[in-house]
């Protein structure tokens, strides 16, 4: 399925400014192939991407330290963590800066679609600071389409597109509400939607944590519950290596479709999230789950820092 897409489909690419008094930008939301790439299986398993960097990427001064930056960014907004490997084991994403990159007036461009995804940085331009286009990159990793403009047949940056990490000549490389929340249409089954948050997490003047989610509901296609009526709260945590669930020793009963419901909870170290899962899927939480079941695309949400 793959080799049918032409190259121009699947390499990706962070574009140099070129400004246009007027024009339509005519990209979706989603890649091609998307969410059907070996990452994305990969996030829905265990939230975690593992990658690497060749000689010339590690070598290139303030990169990896650059890299490091935007995926704890990445973290913060995807709640998907990024682990550093070795070249040689087998990194699902590998940053390079080889001798040549073939797109036309670009800064870098990503093949999202392989086991080992390949990001390709033009190093010959001599950027001190990569994150806008490490960020850019990634957000492709994860699926997001391009937005900038190109209706007119050339293709044009958006400098006033600071709402996305998927433009161009922004500065932008934070993920923003629109980049978290429409990525997460196909990385959880239903965290966001229409940009209205439906769940969050605070702290009350006494210095209690709470979490709250509202419209809980089973977001799959087709769902396999039509009424969500409870739910229960798992503890996810990263301490460096694979990352570790257990039940966080919380239900909560949803009384009426679209209402909203709580719970406090001790906080969270770094690292953690909790999962929200519909609780008809899985019986006896506490003794008889199955990882299986905490994979990210089964999440109704996942509340992380």
């Amino acid at each position: 399925m793959w080799g049918s897409l032409t190259l121009a489909a699947i390499l990706a690419a962070v574009l140099f400014v070129t400004l246009a008094a007027t024009a339509d930008a005519d990209h979706r939301e989603k890649l091609p192939l998307i969410p059907n790439t070996p990452a994305i299986a990969s996030i829905w398993e265990d939230g975690v991407i593992t990658y690497a960097f060749d000689a010339r990427a590690a070598a290139y001064p303030g990169f990896v330290e650059q890299v490091r930056t935007v995926d704890e960014a990445h973290f913060a907004k995807f709640g998907i963590r990024l682990i550093q490997v070795a070249p040689n084991q087998n990194p699902e994403i590998l940053h390079t800066m080889p001798d040549s990159v073939a797109c036309n007036g670009c800064s870098a461009n990503v093949s999202y679609h392989l086991k080992t995804v390949i990001v390709r940085y033009v190093y010959q331009l001599g950027y001190q600071d990569w994150k806008t286009a490490i960020s850019h990159e990634q957000g492709h990793i994860w699926g997001l389409h391009e937005m900038y403009f190109d209706s007119n047949g050339v293709i044009q940056c958006n400098p006033l597109a600071t709402w996305t990490i998927m433009s161009c000549a922004t500065g932008t490389w934070v993920p923003q509400l629109y980049d978290y929340t429409t990525a997460w249409k196909w990385l959880t089954a239903n965290r966001l939607e229409d940009g209205e948050a439906q769940y969050g997490r605070g702290v009350h003047s006494n210095g209690q944590n709470f979490i709250w989610l509202c419209n809980a509901r089973d977001g799959r296609t087709p769902p396999i519950h039509q009424a969500v009526d409870r739910i229960a709260v798992m503890y996810w945590t990263w301490n460096g290596g694979s990352p570790t669930y257990a039940w966080a020793g919380y239900h909560l009963d949803v009384p009426n479709a679209g209402s909203c419901v709580g719970a406090n909870v001790p906080p969270s170290l770094a690292g953690s999230c909790y999962n929200i899962h519909v609780n008809q899927e899985i019986s006896g939480w506490v003794t008889s789950w199955q990882r299986s079941d905490m994979r990210n695309d089964q999440a109704i949400a996942r509340i992380c820092p």
